[in-house]
């Protein structure tokens, strides 16, 4: 069952509304923050309600070029303020970038945290300038660094692409809930993932 609705302003939608007395996964997908959802994002959700009994709640964020950052973030920090109960901040790709750039303004300002950050190949880079991407990029046989340069630049317009609100690898992983990260093995974003991965050990 999906179910269209809107939090603090921003529309989205339910899947399996009825398991919210389990707890929410609000989930951001992915898209170079300048696509919307595809077939894939409905059916990760979908498959991940139905491993944990939890309701789903994809946020459509608005999207670059015609609302650039700081926009979607800010749409998700006020939308997740309004989450009751146990609940978990989930994205792919671009959308798991910004659901790390939401934990980190929650966490600065002291708002409640989701229980855990689940983050699937997440955009924490888009400086787009690790060496051993820019060294492996016709690896990954899905994305293109001259692509990936184009919604960046998109969505970032002239804000500094250091900052951690668009580039969480530049941020501070401390006090930051539960993660679970996954990236490819032949893929761009694998390596600012390690990345992340060697700063919260640090």
């Amino acid at each position: 069952l999906v179910q269209s609705t809107e939090v603090a302003g921003v529309p989205g939608a339910w899947i399996a509304p009825g398991n919210r007395p389990g707890g929410t996964i609000v989930f951001l997908h992915g898209g170079g923050y300048v696509f919307g959802p595809g077939p894939g994002h409905w059916d990760w959700l979908a498959a991940l309600c139905d491993a944990t009994g939890m309701a789903g709640l994809m946020l459509l964020y608005e999207r670059a070029p015609e609302a650039r950052y700081p926009v979607a973030l800010e749409q998700v920090v006020a939308a997740c303020a309004t989450i009751e109960g146990d609940w978990v901040l989930a994205g792919d790709s671009a959308g798991g970038g910004l659901a790390l750039a939401a934990a980190m303004r929650m966490r600065d300002a002291g708002a409640p945290l989701p229980r855990a950050l689940v983050l699937s190949s997440p955009w924490l880079d888009l400086t787009l300038e690790h060496p051993q991407m820019l060294a492996g990029q016709d690896l990954d046989v899905m994305l293109g660094l001259d692509r990936l340069r184009d919604y960046a630049a998109e969505y970032a317009g002239a804000h500094d692409r250091r900052s951690p609100g668009i580039a969480p690898l530049f941020g501070d992983p401390s006090g930051l809930p539960p993660m679970l990260m996954t990236a490819g093995g032949a893929e761009l974003m694998l390596w600012e993932c390690r990345d992340w991965t060697q700063q919260c050990d640090a």
